[in-house]
């Protein structure tokens, strides 16, 4: 079942609150289903509802939902801050069920739509996983994530996997062994929404991911900074500070405009930032160079840095 096949139902979707690249590529998968007469509701947090309110003010239903527990050490070690958080997680996840439930129930939802939350399903309706990381990217020793990982998303009756079979941008990742319920739905961006720029100017620096890591991007494009090579730095209030801070003379725009930074994304000739996929996509859709860093010890960015420079030439 594709996306466009859902038709005059109520749908109901949650994104992942780890990082706002699963609201971002919730955007065009709302929109497409709007189009289609579905009824959507959307089951989010009060920082993703500010970002969902901006394209969505009209002709959706919020519901007030948790995200997942999870603490950032800084220290540039996922595996174990997830460990750490791992009580934390399984008994959000134990209540995240019984919430589903109640919400299928009282809303009559016809389909769920889960971008990557493993307790964000029912057996009363249609269950759909959204990923690109059919595969995570762990070492051996960290299988039990893997185990759990593959386990979690067979209860789900459907599987969307975000990339393009014949022009992979996730490598491994989304490649498919295991899961005979799941269809490529190519790549989510919402700058498909927006009439393409032809005409290109500017470089821009985005600061994005948890704030632990946000000094790991100045230090890495400082040269950049410095000489003016990036002439735009998009970020949340405290990056604001910083810039004032460091005395640096680059233009500011605020993250949390989601509306205005899309006009000066879509006029970027570069961007410089992290390689989230997401961002990956986003920049396929709007067809400017850019040079991403992996975030320290993000495994799966660590692979898609790996793969992008073998696809980059020299």
């Amino acid at each position: 079942m594709l996306p466009t096949e859902i038709q005059g139902k109520n749908v109901l979707i949650s994104p992942l609150n780890w990082g706002f690249g699963h609201v971002s590529r919730c955007i065009p998968l709302i929109h497409n289903l709007l189009e289609n007469d579905n009824q959507v509701f959307i089951a989010c947090d009060t920082a993703q509802k500010s970002i969902f309110f901006q394209y969505f003010s009209q002709n959706v239903e919020f519901i007030a939902h948790r995200g997942y527990p999870f603490q950032f050490s800084g220290k540039g070690n996922y595996t174990i801050d997830l460990f750490f958080s791992l009580k934390k997680l399984i008994n959000r996840s134990k209540k995240e069920l019984d919430e589903v439930e109640n919400y299928v129930q009282q809303l009559k939802i016809d389909f769920i739509i889960s971008d990557h939350r493993y307790s964000f399903r029912s057996e009363k309706c249609h269950s759909i996983f959204v990923t690109h990381q059919l595969n995570l990217p762990v070492s051996w020793f960290q299988y039990p994530f893997k185990f759990y990982h593959n386990k979690q998303i067979k209860k789900f009756d459907s599987i969307w996997i975000v990339d393009n079979k014949f022009n992979s941008l996730a490598g491994k990742l989304s490649e498919n062994k295991l899961f005979p319920n799941s269809i490529f739905i190519g790549w989510l961006s919402r700058f498909a929404l927006y009439p393409k720029k032809e005409i290109k100017n500017g470089k821009v620096l985005i600061i994005s991911g948890p704030k632990e890591y946000w000094s790991n991007l100045f230090l890495a494009f400082l040269k950049e900074l410095e000489s003016n090579e990036i002439e735009t730095i998009i970020g949340s209030s405290e990056v604001l500070q910083f810039i004032r801070d460091k005395k640096l003379k680059q233009k500011f725009h605020a993250s949390d405009n989601w509306i205005e930074t899309d006009d000066v994304l879509l006029k970027t000739k570069k961007i410089y930032g992290y390689i989230g996929y997401t961002t990956l996509m986003d920049i396929e859709i709007l067809g400017c160079d850019s040079h991403l860093i992996a975030s320290p010890g993000q495994l799966e960015q660590e692979y898609l840095e790996k793969i992008r420079q073998k696809k980059i030439p020299n």
